[in-house]
């Protein structure tokens, strides 16, 4: 019987499934799938020793393409340019206001909720380096086209309710909520999600809407709003509220 190679198990563990790629393109829609942070050598860093984080966009078709990202004042223009090419954009005077830093997205609590799921146009490009075995993917962040009304285009929504509407009914998947939250009554929260979120156009009203919905049938799981304490408003409003 011929001598076989060890299997190494260590090396197994910490695959990844391997999902087909996003072809060279000049324009695609993307969503962040996915935010990878470590691998088994422990936390991304770059040679400086400045952190880093791998964002993994998905296509319509479930292809992948992913760019690793340095989380230092001096490379940040780089996430910064993906955040200004979300669609709708981050609010980045408000992310100036609040004193927040590319360091601040190595934390997975921070920057899975800012990041994942946002879309984007990009062009991917797939570059083999010098010396390398395999090509790595140029993905470069696009503004939105603006958009163009066809006849067959259905009826636009609704304007976004006033601050002063109630918040919409509970309706979707349910969201991870924080401990410890601030004891508030239902009005409060909805007034803390309302100051949260950059509402000023109807697709990031959408989001904010799903957003409290999500966050109230996730904090209730299945009991009836009138049921809540102000423990429980205390957490959908932390899990509803997006500061940019």
């Amino acid at each position: 019987m011929p001598e076989s190679q060890p299997y190494n198990w260590e090396d197994e563990a910490s695959r990844e499934g391997v999902a087909d790629r996003i072809p060279n393109t000049d324009r695609v829609r993307v969503s962040v799938s996915r935010i990878i942070y470590r691998d088994r050598h422990g936390p991304f860093q770059s040679k400086s020793g400045d952190p880093q984080i791998m964002l993994v966009f998905l296509d319509s078709q479930d292809r992948e393409a992913s760019t690793m990202l340095t989380l230092s004042v001096k490379a940040g223009w780089v996430l910064a340019k993906f955040l200004g090419c979300f669609d709708p954009p981050a609010n980045l005077a408000r992310m100036t206001e609040l004193g927040i830093l590319p360091e601040h997205f190595a934390d997975p609590t921070f920057a899975d909720k800012q990041l994942l799921d946002r879309q984007l146009d990009v062009s991917v490009k797939w570059i083999k380096r010098e010396g390398a075995n395999r090509e790595y993917a140029d993905v470069t962040p696009l503004h939105p086209l603006p958009h163009t009304s066809t006849a067959d285009e259905q009826p636009p929504a609704e304007a976004p309710p006033p601050a002063s509407d109630p918040p919409p009914t509970a309706d979707g998947p349910p969201a991870p909520v924080e401990a410890d939250p601030q004891p508030l009554t239902r009005d409060e929260a909805w007034a803390a999600v309302l100051a949260s979120w950059r509402a000023d156009d109807a697709p990031t009203t959408a989001r904010r809407n799903a957003a409290w919905a999500a966050a109230v049938k996730g904090v209730g799981a299945g009991k009836p709003e009138a049921s809540f304490v102000t423990a429980d408003w205390g957490r959908v409003a932390k899990a509803a509220s997006v500061p940019f």
